[in-house]
């Protein structure tokens, strides 16, 4: 039987919120220890999928990256929050965003530059499937993969909803979301006519985040 030293050595591992949750087991069985093992070989490989993606847009390695923030305050707490939003998400293309951001931090390392970066990380922290499907929509409807946000033309907020099984209530609670960042927002205003689409169009900050940013690898 397991100790109650084996026990809280498993529990030690975990973060804080899922201590919560294996606190209801009692004993450190072996379906509560191999969640736990995978659980932080998931947190191990999305950082070293980071990693990856900060080496290549940057070049260095990153343990050059963590030299140059413990000499840079901001930096170093931009580090250590999108690592920690990297844990959170299993998604490849925001794993690979997240990278990029660090990348750009590493380079610039200046104040200016983490301000905008922090408003980046923020964005693509909330972003999750939906949102980056609806994002990729809305830049498709520009004239050129160059131009402006006033080049793209509205998508109606009828076509969006159609891209999931619940229709409008998701997609709005997706659009909002976007329109909270600065990513895009309605082009047409609220109607009182239930029958009247809105047409949601692309912003610059949104073009600079797909393009760059959250860019397809």
């Amino acid at each position: 039987m397991d100790s109650a030293d084996d026990r809280q050595s498993a529990l030690d591992r975990l973060r804080p919120e899922l201590k919560l949750a294996a606190g209801l087991v009692p004993v450190v069985g072996p379906a509560l220890a191999q969640y736990i093992d995978d659980h932080a070989e998931r947190r191990r490989a999305r950082i070293a999928a980071v990693g990856r993606s900060f080496s290549s847009e940057s070049g260095a390695d990153p343990e050059n990256l963590l030299a140059v923030a413990a000499a840079h305050e901001r930096l170093s707490d931009l580090v250590a929050d999108v690592m920690e939003s990297a844990q959170r998400t299993s998604s490849e293309r925001k794993l690979a965003a997240f990278g990029r951001i660090l990348a750009s931090g590493f380079l610039a390392h200046d104040d200016a530059a983490v301000d905008e970066l922090e408003l980046i990380h923020a964005a693509v922290r909330d972003m999750e499937g939906g949102h980056l499907r609806v994002l990729d929509r809305l830049a498709q409807s520009g004239a050129g993969p160059t131009q402006s946000s006033a080049h793209h033309l509205g998508v109606p907020d009828y076509e969006l909803a159609a891209m999931f099984p619940n229709g409008v209530v998701v997609v709005y609670a997706i659009l909002k979301t976007l329109e909270r960042h600065g990513i895009a927002g309605p082009m047409t205003p609220p109607s009182q006519d239930l029958d009247q689409s809105i047409l949601w169009s692309i912003w610059d900050f949104g073009l600079l985040l797909h393009r760059t940013i959250l860019k397809a690898s």
